[in-house]
């Protein structure tokens, strides 16, 4: 009797092993299929497969990847930080999961959980030695931590993560961008200067850089912030905040028939800064 059960649990056993075995080679073959869908565009039908796949490989990394992204695509946030967590869940060492996850809690304003995700990614970064290692992942888990303790008004926390992204990548647009901000924040004008200027020798036609320089330079040369608000104009034409910007500075500067001109034509492109600038506006129709 004895030996019997043993038997009847070895079969089991190997029909379980069997059953599985099966289960895998099907899941990666639907895995497959997905990815294919997915690459031609097919969303419905890729997701799908990644369900069918993950019902018969539950511990199928790329499949919980690879549908997070579809899920994130589609505005299911939720969706996709579930399918992240599994994978954490399955691989804890992975820090690519964390990063990503990071994100989307990043965009969802969750700034307590993303800061978290982003420390955990960072510290498994930092223990790498060998295998696998995504520098760009690392820096800029650094530089969205950073992001993320700006919002929460912990400028100097953020300046240091911003200072380490940079020593991951020098030059890096990102973070150039971001410690700017933060120096600006500390009112170290001069330095976000510096940085704004860095940042736009790498993309000079970004109006996000040139608005904050405009900010900083505010305190220091007003005629150069004259100058980045019309650039921004420039490249941005229905920007009503330049305008409303640079009319300010104008009638710092003393200029105010330009003044006029801008705060009026801000005010009448975006109504809802009228709050912030009919104020200016009036100053500057005093004769």
């Amino acid at each position: 009797m004895i030996r019997t059960a043993v038997l009847a649990f070895l079969t089991l056993s190997i029909l379980s092993i069997h059953t599985a075995a099966q289960n895998a080679g099907k899941a990666a073959e639907i895995y497959n299929q997905a990815l294919e869908l997915q690459q031609a565009g097919d969303s419905q039908r890729a997701l799908a497969a990644y369900d069918r796949a993950i019902a018969l490989n539950p511990t199928m990394l790329d499949a919980y990847n690879n549908r997070a992204t579809m899920k994130l695509a589609a505005g299911d946030s939720a969706g996709a930080i579930a399918d992240l967590t599994k994978v954490i869940e399955l691989s804890p060492k992975h820090p690519l999961s964390f990063y990503n996850r990071g994100c989307i809690y990043l965009d969802m304003q969750n700034m307590d959980a993303a800061i978290a995700d982003f420390s955990k990614a960072i510290e498994i970064f930092s223990g790498i030695t060998h295998g696998e290692y995504d520098k760009k992942a690392h820096a800029m888990s650094y530089n969205n931590r950073g992001n993320a303790l700006m919002s929460k008004n912990k400028a100097k926390d953020a300046l240091a993560d911003y200072e380490m992204s940079l020593t991951i990548i020098p030059g890096s647009l990102e973070a150039l961008t971001g410690r700017g901000t933060a120096k600006q924040v500390l009112e170290d004008y001069r330095g976000a200067v510096e940085d704004y200027s860095k940042a736009l020798e790498i993309a000079p036609k970004s109006a996000i850089v040139l608005m904050n320089r405009a900010g900083a330079l505010e305190q220091i040369d007003k005629t150069a912030a004259v100058n980045d608000y019309t650039r921004v104009i420039e490249l941005q034409p229905e920007n009503a905040q330049a305008y409303a910007a640079r009319g300010v500075a104008l009638l710092q500067l003393g200029k105010k028939p330009a003044a006029v001109a801008d705060l009026r034509k801000a005010l009448q492109m975006d109504p809802s800064l009228r709050a912030d600038y009919e104020p200016h506006l009036k100053e500057a129709l005093k004769k």
